[in-house]
Order: structure tokens, then sequence, then C-alpha cells
């Protein structure tokens, strides 16, 4: 697999193409409709109709082989190969994607089995964060954030403002939330570990949830949800 990855970001010269293919990416993963003449630009630059010709459009970015656009409505969705979502992940220069979550879900080097779908979610929403931060938003509505979800007609549809790329952070919890009594009157207590590990940062407990605006929590066994 790694000689055919390599023999991609030879062959296209990826590296070269690396700024220009975040955003065709970041909408490949989170399903977003796009255009055919649409430049691949993040949401947030704003460039007048005589300086568009300095951006790829994604019919450019078909013809020279990057993707695939499959026709959606009246729009396009983008479509990529595994192994052209890695090879451009992995040589990108962009500063938002070198800061992202994208790693835990793109390298399988072990099996992802259905017992750690509490571990894949966590991962999954940090990415989903990142990635939309990554295409510019400030604010996105719940449903679109949480796209694929099965949803309820009292299911609440506000915006939630998204934190910004290196806000976004993973926590494991040794110790479950809310605290049990069982922990209160423990006198022993673990000290939060500043590496990370597996993706994750250890916290003792979640005390203060205001000082961890923009994290995901992994919740400890036994809690009542996750």
């Amino acid at each position: 697999m790694e000689h055919v990855k390599h023999r991609i970001v030879n062959k296209y010269q990826l590296d070269n193409f690396s700024n220009s293919l975040s955003v065709p990416l970041a909408k490949a993963i989170l399903g977003l409709p796009v255009g055919k003449m649409e430049a691949a630009k993040k949401e947030n630059v704003k460039v007048e109709d005589h300086e568009l010709g300095k951006f790829l459009t994604y019919r450019d970015l078909v013809s020279m082989g990057f993707v695939n656009l499959v026709p959606a409505k009246a729009h396009y969705l983008i479509r990529l190969p595994y192994l052209w979502v890695y090879a451009i992940a992995e040589y990108s220069t962009d500063p938002e994607l070198l800061m992202m979550h994208w790693k835990p879900m793109l390298q399988y080097d072990d099996p992802n089995n259905w017992q750690n779908f509490e571990d894949f979610n966590a991962k999954f929403l940090a990415l989903r964060l990142s990635l939309f931060r990554l295409l510019g938003y400030e604010k996105i509505n719940l449903k679109t954030l949480l796209k694929g979800a099965e949803f309820s007609h009292e299911f609440p549809n506000f915006e939630v403002v998204l934190p910004k790329t290196k806000d976004i952070k993973l926590y494991k919890l040794l110790h479950r939330y809310p605290a049990t009594k069982t922990y209160e009157k423990q006198k022993a207590k673990y000290v939060n570990l500043t590496e990370m590990r597996n993706g994750y940062f250890d916290l003792d407990l979640l005390d203060d949830t205001k000082k961890y605006t923009g994290c995901i929590f992994l919740n400890a066994a036994g809690a009542p949800w996750d």
C-alpha cells in the first residue's frame, strides 16, 4: 500500500498541489456539494470575479485526475479513493490540516473493531469540527455538523459556534462524569498527564467544563452517558 501511495504522489505531484487539495479533501469527507465551476477555496476567502482565475475549479481538478465528481441533484459530490485521501492529508502543507485529527481516522495500523465505537465517535467528531474550521466556517447548523445521523422531529436545530482548530483536543476521563460519591471520598487522585497517548490527554476528573470549551471527552467506564 505504501508503494502505491508513493507512486500516486510522484505521478500526480501531490506535494506541489497540496494547498489546492485540502479544501476538496475536507468537502469530500464531509459530503458537502460543490459546483463544477466553483473555485476550490475556503469559505472565508473572499475574491472578486476577476480574481477567480487564481484558483483551481473542481472541473480543473477532475481534468487533472485529482478528484471524481458524482452528480447530486443540481450539484456534485466529491469522491476520493482511500489512498488519495491518505496521500493528500499526509503531504499537505496547509497549517490547518497539519493541526487536525485526521491521522487516527486514516492510519489503520490496527483493526478498528466495533467494541471501540466510542473511541471512533470521539475522533470522528474531532475530525468533523476540524474540517469545518479548515473550510473557514465559524458557525455551523447542528444537523449539518452531525450529517448522516438519524434525527427525531424534536431534535433541536440551532447554530453551533465552532472552536478554533488549536482548541480541539481529545480527553480520556480517568473517573467518570458526573463524579460519584466514591470518588469524592477517595484521597488518592491521578495526576493529569500533559503528553498525548493514542490521540488523547488523560484527565482525572472533569470538574469545570468552561475550562475545556471546544474539547471532546471519552467518559470513563460505567458512566450513565458518554
